[in-house]
């Protein structure tokens, strides 16, 4: 087993605003938040920054290790070896730190064309973020509902709960997003989280079962089900609740 040895960077010291968050330089941004003083670590495939006093501080080799261990997992449920490195990681404490760095309502979040992650602490091991990377640098981009329904597949769980029993869940309580629906590329941003999420990791899931990964790969360029697959959005979903209702567990 290689060994990684962390290493630890200079404390960077910065401040001032910056606006700089779509064209490719998202670091510049993060660097530059006022009232963060970030220290780092690296391995041969990221670098970590994190803030002092933080979970990742008195955490530090257990969170090397954790990020590896995602790193890993993504390169082999996507298939892609060639990673493009370094990655870059800042991981904050939660959800509430995560707002106050980027200003936005979610957990985790990652930018293809920097190379770069931000991610809540409770994420960290987790393949979700990295096969953005990977798919998105490698595959180009697809449908928002494709590209998050792979990545959620990618671990299997959303919010510790197996996707396909969650969804299960979810079709007792009548509260599943009509395919005709989510798979309008402008709404997935509109739906609740705690459905379109592993809803989507369930179909994606489905289709990679049922019509192989060669089919998936090209569904994900042309983003087209009846093309592809030759079905349309109400004979998939007619098909994914037939298996749906084949689990018992609930």
């Amino acid at each position: 087993m290689k060994k990684f040895f962390i290493f630890f960077l200079s404390t960077f010291l910065l401040s001032n605003c910056s606006s700089i968050l779509y064209s490719g330089n998202q670091n510049q941004f993060y660097f530059k938040k006022k009232n963060y003083t970030w220290k780092a670590f690296q391995t041969k495939d990221y670098i970590a920054y994190y803030q002092t006093n933080s979970i990742v501080e008195k955490n530090l080799l257990s969170t090397e290790k954790k990020i590896t261990k995602g790193i890993y997992k993504a390169k082999e449920f996507t298939g892609i070896q060639n990673i493009k490195t370094p990655i870059y990681y800042f991981i904050v404490n939660d959800k509430n730190d995560f707002k106050k760095l980027t200003g936005l309502n979610h957990t985790a979040i990652s930018y293809s064309k920097s190379n770069t992650i931000i991610e809540s602490y409770f994420l960290i091991g987790e393949s979700h973020e990295v096969v953005h990377l990977l798919s998105n640098q490698n595959w180009g981009n697809t449908h928002s509902w494709i590209s998050e329904g792979f990545s959620v597949y990618s671990d299997k769980i959303w919010n510790n709960q197996d996707i396909d029993i969650l969804c299960h869940q979810l079709l007792k309580k009548n509260q599943l997003i009509p395919l005709k629906k989510l798979f309008k590329n402008n709404k997935f941003n509109t739906f609740n989280s705690q459905i379109c999420y592993p809803q989507s990791g369930s179909l994606i899931k489905y289709l990679i079962t049922v019509y192989g990964w060669d089919k998936f790969l090209e569904f994900w360029r042309k983003t087209d089900i009846y093309k592809v697959y030759h079905i349309n959005a109400n004979a998939l979903e007619n098909q994914w609740i037939e298996y749906l209702k084949t689990l018992h567990k609930s």
